[in-house]
């Protein structure tokens, strides 16, 4: 049973995505009432109400919002017991906020950062030394009533009772599955999955000649582990937001992997060009056109017909799971080495994110599926292994120095929770 009770909560940057999907589901979920704050009232329009009570298809909870402004703000905070912060990724913003917050809370009122790019520690150093003790960093996903990840990041001030307790609120009664990450950037699901991405996104040039950004897409779909191609997920998230993210990782990392962290040219451009992805109608795709990295213009899609991989997703409809990575993995076309490559390297990172992000293995696999909807990992790995031998793939793709250094091989016999069939499509 959850011993912590969350009766008020406020949510500043209510008008923003995932402030306002988290109030559907504090106050539908949670039965709590929810203050929802924004700068500017008008912001919290009825439009952005009928998108809360679509959010958890239910207009049941409207009784539990209650719309705010910062002045507003002065008041109810001392009545609430969960403070969860959503504005602008800027440490000055943030900060402002803050200070109402030192001011105005509860003195044992948990206070939190939905950040998914800025220090928690840094952060948490703007309160006054008792608050500190109950800030940390809440990543929920979007949209999070369908992904249901909640990394919980906590700084060296955080209380650890306080920790557990709010942990077991956010399983038990906000039914989200809650991992704890630590401190680093982009944390763990994010930091595995926009090295994947990131990582197609640098082949793009590379494969120009034979389809670039269609081309990439259309090797990696739903037999590969995934519901949603991985540079259309690049458009759907925004190049911005990718940019934002890859960048963040690339200027406060230094390791093996750190190249892999740089967006290319083509793609700074179009997001100097506004081009920043489907929220405005055009970035990598625009409706039905796919951006064309040598002519620099929108060109109709192709449709692919690889013959090898089409064995491999006949196999996969048949249920033939671990024939059909058997002659994905062994073989020679360019397509089969490309994913093969592609994802031996997104297990083997994961494990190195394990050890230094992560409070186990398994948790990687937990952030992944629930927070990405891929094939977890390990799930992956599994399959990999019984198809071809996982450390054969490692001896094939990975350079033996990061072998050696985070003792791969020693973890790699790990047996993941997570059943592949249920992630592997024949797509």
């Amino acid at each position: 049973m959850n011993k912590m009770n969350i009766n008020n909560v406020a949510i500043f940057g209510g008008n923003g995505t995932i402030g306002s999907a988290m109030c559907g589901l504090i106050s539908g979920f949670g039965n709590a009432k929810v203050y929802l704050i924004a700068r500017d009232k008008k912001k919290l329009d009825e439009k952005l109400l009928n998108r809360i009570f679509s959010s958890i298809k239910s207009d049941s909870i409207k009784d539990r919002i209650i719309l705010c402004d910062y002045n507003d703000a002065l008041n109810i905070l001392k009545e609430c017991d969960w403070i969860f912060e959503s504005v602008s990724e800027n440490f000055e913003i943030k900060k402002s906020v803050y200070e109402i917050i030192d001011k105005n809370a509860k003195s044992d009122a948990i206070i939190s950062t939905g950040t998914s790019g800025l220090s928690i520690n840094k952060l948490a150093e703007v309160f006054s030394e008792n608050k500190r003790k109950y800030f940390l960093g809440t990543h929920f996903f979007n949209p999070p009533y369908h992904m249901n990840l909640c990394e919980l990041i906590k700084t060296n001030y955080t209380d650890k009772k306080m920790l557990d307790e709010f942990k077991e609120y956010l399983e038990n009664v906000l039914l989200r599955k809650t991992i704890i990450s630590k401190d680093n950037p982009a944390f763990i699901a994010n930091r595995i999955g926009f090295k994947v991405m990131n990582e197609l996104l640098l082949l793009v040039h590379k494969y120009s000649e034979y389809g670039g950004i269609n081309y990439i897409d259309s090797i990696f779909t739903g037999f590969t582990g995934r519901n949603m191609e991985p540079l259309k997920t690049i458009d759907f998230v925004g190049l911005d937001i990718h940019k934002a993210i890859v960048d963040n990782i690339n200027n406060n990392t230094i390791d093996e992997f750190n190249d892999l962290f740089n967006t290319p040219e083509w793609f700074d451009k179009l997001i100097s060009d506004g081009k920043i992805g489907a929220k405005v109608g055009e970035g990598l795709y625009k409706g039905r056109l796919v951006y064309d990295v040598n002519s620099q213009k929108y060109i109709d899609r192709q449709e692919f017909i690889f013959p090898a991989l089409e064995q491999t997703k006949e196999l996969i409809k048949d249920g033939k799971y671990v024939q059909a990575y058997n002659i994905l993995l062994n073989g020679n076309t360019r397509e089969q080495k490309i994913i093969s490559e592609i994802l031996t390297k997104y297990v083997v990172y994961s494990i190195y994110i394990s050890s230094i992000t992560a409070k186990n293995i398994e948790d990687c696999d937990d952030a992944m599926a629930t927070g990405f909807g891929w094939c977890p990992p390990f799930a992956l790995k599994n399959l990999m292994d019984e198809a071809y031998g996982f450390e054969k793939l490692c001896d094939k793709y990975i350079d033996k120095n990061i072998l050696k250094k985070y003792n791969i091989k020693e973890l790699i016999n790990i047996k993941s929770k997570y059943d592949y069939k249920k992630y592997i499509k024949a797509l």
